[in-house]
């Protein structure tokens, strides 16, 4: 009895060839794509940290330009930084930010009010300041991608101009949107300005059993005195 003889089968192995530098051809062309892609994502960086410096350039300028023109009104000259604020500044991630777990506690009357109260503080908080610091030049020293290129961090200096106080180090921390930046946090010589308040809001509502309410009343008072004629 006779058996048929198994067909053999012809293998057509990958193509390994080498380049002049011994290296296979796939694997070349895969460390080419990666220094490709390693220069590109540098670039965009890069890109992104100019841009962001430039926007904390335009925006001191701004604002501290505004704060010395005695042409304006005080009313006018709010009205003004309202809208710079609500364009540059992410209120509500901040807003959302410093009050923390007891946003949850919140009925939505209360949120509402915490908004608007936040947001109003702020202004007339900043307002104040670029006025008494309009005769100084900020200084951009450089900035840095955050992990995950989350957030980009602007270094600068408030010039005070004079030889006898030092410069102010203040470090913007920014967040993209749209193609453009919002702040989410100013730190004025290493002091975060929105976890300092986050802080100051936690440990107000726990002396109070955890009420919202003495926050609000709170925050209604300052407001009443940054609102004080000078």
């Amino acid at each position: 009895m006779s058996y048929p003889v198994p067909r053999q089968r012809t293998y057509h192995p990958v193509s390994r060839d080498n380049d002049e530098f011994g290296l296979p051809a796939i694997s070349l062309r895969c460390l080419v794509l990666a220094v490709i892609f390693c220069i590109a994502s540098g670039a965009a960086i890069a890109d992104k940290a100019k841009r962001a410096e430039h926007f904390i350039a335009t925006l001191s300028d701004q604002a501290l330009t505004l704060g010395g023109d005695e042409a304006l009104s005080e009313t006018e000259r709010l009205q003004r930084y309202d809208h710079i604020l609500q364009e540059n500044l992410d209120m509500e991630w901040i807003g959302r930010f410093v009050l923390g777990r007891y946003l949850r506690r919140t009925t939505p009357e209360q949120r509402e009010h915490y908004t608007t109260l936040f947001r109003q503080t702020i202004l007339h908080t900043l307002y104040k300041h670029f006025v008494a610091h309009s005769a100084f030049e900020l200084k951009i020293d450089g900035s840095r991608i955050g992990k995950k290129n989350k957030y980009v961090f602007v270094t600068s200096r408030l010039h005070l101009g004079n030889q006898l106080r030092d410069d102010v180090k203040l470090v913007w921390r920014l967040l993209s949107r749209d193609d453009s930046f919002k702040v989410v946090d100013i730190s004025i010589e290493g002091v975060s300005l929105a976890i300092t308040r986050r802080k100051e809001y936690s440990a107000l509502i726990q002396n109070n059993n955890g009420q919202v309410t003495a926050l609000l009343d709170t925050m209604q008072q300052t407001l009443e005195r940054l609102q004080e004629p000078k």
